[in-house]
């Protein structure tokens, strides 16, 4: 069954394909995103630091810079897909 809603609306994305969520992973997400995510799916700093494979330092910072990198958007995007 596929979802008629579009790529990423649990980031706050909206892409209308795959092609654009891919453009946009690889720019890197807002801060926002990540903690849009993180509300919805009730995580705590550690299980969000643990799933993006990343320390819970770098995630502090990564919320203060106000952007993540690629490889840490690429795995935000991969949760927010199984969450949608």
């Amino acid at each position: 069954m596929k979802s008629s809603a579009p790529y990423g609306w649990s980031l706050g994305l909206r892409a209308r394909s795959a092609a654009e969520a891919s453009s946009r992973v690889r720019q890197g997400f807002s801060a926002a995103a990540l903690d849009r995510l993180r509300q919805r799916l009730d995580l705590s700093p550690e299980e969000t630091a643990e799933a993006l494979g990343i320390s819970l330092r770098t995630l502090a910072r990564r919320r203060k810079e106000g952007r993540l990198g690629a490889a840490e958007s690429d795995r935000l995007y991969r949760l927010a897909r199984l969450y949608e």
